[in-house]
C-alpha cells in the first residue's frame, strides 16, 4: 500500500516537470566534447557570453545564452452566435510569441580542456528551448 503512494508522487514530479533527465544529443554531446581543447567550443558556439571561475579556481565556466524563441498562429479566441436557426461560430487567430532559451555550459581545466558539457535542462524560466540547438562538435 506505501507504494502506491511513492508511484504516485513519481508520476506527478515527472509530470510537472520537477525531474528532468538527459536527452541523448546532450549525452552524445558530453561526451564528444570530453577532453577536447577549449578552443573548439569556442569556435563552435562563438564567443562565450558569460565567464566565471568555480569555487575551487581551477575550473572556467563558460556560458553561451541561446534565443530560441518563436512564433506561432493560435487560436485566440472563440465565439459564437445565433444567425436565425444557425448557430455560428468564430475562431480569431493571431501570431504568439513562444519565448524560449538554451544556456550552453563549457567547463574547462587548467590545461585548457574541456572536462563538462551541460546544457539547459528547463529549471528556469523561459528554458528548455535546446531541442532545435546543434550540440556539436564538429
Amino acid at each position: 500500500m506505501k507504494y502506491k503512494g511513492a508511484l504516485a508522487l513519481a508520476i506527478v514530479l515527472l509530470q510537472t516537470g520537477c525531474v528532468s533527465f538527459d536527452t541523448v544529443p546532450e549525452m552524445y554531446a558530453r561526451s564528444q566534447w570530453k577532453g577536447r581543447p577549449a578552443q573548439d567550443a569556442i569556435n563552435f558556439f562563438g564567443p562565450p557570453q558569460k565567464m566565471d571561475r568555480t569555487t575551487d579556481g581551477k575550473r572556467v565556466v563558460m556560458q553561451w545564452y541561446l534565443d530560441t524563441s518563436y512564433n506561432t498562429n493560435e487560436v485566440v479566441a472563440q465565439g459564437a452566435e445565433r444567425h436565425g436557426n444557425v448557430m455560428v461560430h468564430t475562431s480569431y487567430w493571431a501570431t504568439v510569441h513562444k519565448p524560449k532559451r538554451c544556456i550552453i555550459s563549457v567547463t574547462v581545466d587548467q590545461d585548457r580542456k574541456v572536462v563538462e558539457f551541460e546544457a539547459d535542462k528547463g529549471k528556469m524560466l523561459l528554458s528548455g528551448g535546446c531541442k532545435s540547438v546543434k550540440f556539436g562538435p564538429p
